[in-house]
């Protein structure tokens, strides 16, 4: 799995294959020759404390969400505790708790957070 072009925005460019395995081949030139399987987009979720959002908002009803680009292992661990708070009562789940669900500024905060990602997008591309 390969990820990068953060952002807002929810098309998918038409040649985001491409561009993934562009990414991909400047970290791991040996790969070069490939083939991309699959490629998708999503919207990306970094909470204001980096920290993942996990827990029940009413009985039932759960989140885990704000994995800030670390999406594989976070997930993975969010599903697990939200499953054995669920069948087994377990509630480490609420470790998390102090880390909430922050506002983040509706609209204005997304324009932000697009400014950041294209100032780093700059930044990568000023490097290479």
């Amino acid at each position: 799995m390969w990820g990068g072009g953060v952002t807002i925005r929810r098309s998918d460019p038409p040649d985001l294959r491409q561009m993934m395995l562009k990414k991909l081949l400047t970290v791991y030139p040996q790969l070069e020759g490939v083939r991309v399987e699959s490629a998708w987009t999503g919207l990306m979720g970094y909470p204001k404390h980096k920290m993942p959002q996990i827990g029940e908002v009413s009985p039932g009803v759960w989140y885990a969400m704000g994995f800030g680009g670390h999406g594989m292992g976070t997930t993975t661990v969010s599903g697990e505790l939200i499953a054995a708070a669920i069948a087994e009562g377990d509630d480490r789940y609420k470790l998390f708790a102090p880390f909430g669900l922050d506002w983040t500024g509706g609209p204005v905060g997304l324009l932000v957070v697009e400014t950041i990602y294209r100032y780093y997008r700059f930044r990568d591309w000023l490097k290479t």
